[in-house]
């Protein structure tokens, strides 16, 4: 087969519920694992491991990534709306895929250092760039809607990242700036491609 280079396929990174520690028991954030996991493929692909960008004649694709997530006016609200619904949902995963027991401090870590991305526009903006450069990443999809969650949430969800999120996000990655991103806090999302 030949190579075409408009082959249309991104490398998707996905991980949910997955935080890790280092030596010193701190949590390594979403975007740290995630980065650990690129590079584990880089490594791979140069030691030989992954023939398949060789064998197929492609070059490095971009990366993409996809977290759920839930944007409201403040930190505050975007938490309490998404967590019921995140409850219910984790709760049926537990059941079926032997998740660890879902309490709200589980939720407020995951927020904090893990894949959600539920908060203010603000908030999420400053997560989504932040993984965004660690990752290298050139696209995020923000996965909302968990379980039932009413009309009205969407929609402002959709709203907020739509005329808040994104282009905070593209303006702050356009911007070329190479100060270290933010600490990692409770945040949110929908797509921003670079």
């Amino acid at each position: 087969m030949e190579a075409d280079a408009s082959f249309p396929v991104v490398i998707g990174v996905d991980s949910f519920g997955d935080v890790s520690k280092d030596a010193a028991g701190r949590p390594h954030d979403h975007p740290e694992n995630l980065r650990a996991l690129v590079e584990e493929g880089v490594a791979a692909e140069r030691a030989g491991l992954d023939r398949s960008t060789a064998e197929t004649g492609y070059g490095p694709r971009p990366i993409g990534l996809h977290s759920p997530g839930h944007v409201a006016a403040t930190d505050e609200q975007a938490s309490v709306e998404y967590w019921p619904y995140y409850e219910s949902f984790m709760l049926e995963a537990r059941r079926e895929r032997g998740f660890p027991p879902i309490t709200r401090a589980f939720y407020e870590h995951e927020r904090a250092y893990g894949s959600l991305y539920v908060g203010s526009p603000a908030t999420v903006a400053r997560r989504i760039v932040r993984t965004m450069r660690v990752l290298g990443a050139t696209r995020f999809d923000l996965r909302y809607g968990m379980g039932p969650m009413p009309h009205a949430h969407l929609m402002e969800n959709i709203r907020l990242f739509g005329t808040e999120v994104a282009p905070r996000v593209r303006a702050e990655l356009a911007s070329g700036a190479t100060r270290q991103p933010d600490a990692p806090t409770g945040a949110d999302s929908r797509t921003a491609d670079s």
